[in-house]
């Protein structure tokens, strides 16, 4: 699986704070590993326009938004605190 950034998502990921920062790349290491680890929670975002969005959790607080692009390859679109992800996936 590779895992491909956006630049949103980067610019998201250095305003974070460390722990934060932690977090999320703890994330991306399972996404990596195991996309259907139970500690991710992976869902297909709800209420946005666009279907092909799903979010992932780094913790209950922090998360990671992204779309599948071929079967190895996810775009990672955004990441940070739970309400900001969810207005701006």
């Amino acid at each position: 699986m590779n895992l491909i950034p956006t630049a949103r998502f980067t610019k998201a990921l250095s305003k974070l704070d460390p722990e934060s920062k932690i977090v999320i790349q703890k994330a991306m290491s399972l996404m990596l590993e195991d996309l259907n680890h139970p500690s991710l929670r992976v869902k297909k975002m709800k209420g946005y326009h666009n279907p092909k969005i799903w979010e992932t959790s780094g913790n209950m607080d922090l998360r990671i938004t992204f779309e599948f692009r071929k079967p190895d390859q996810l775009i990672l679109r955004n990441c940070g605190h739970h309400d900001d992800t969810l207005d701006r996936p």
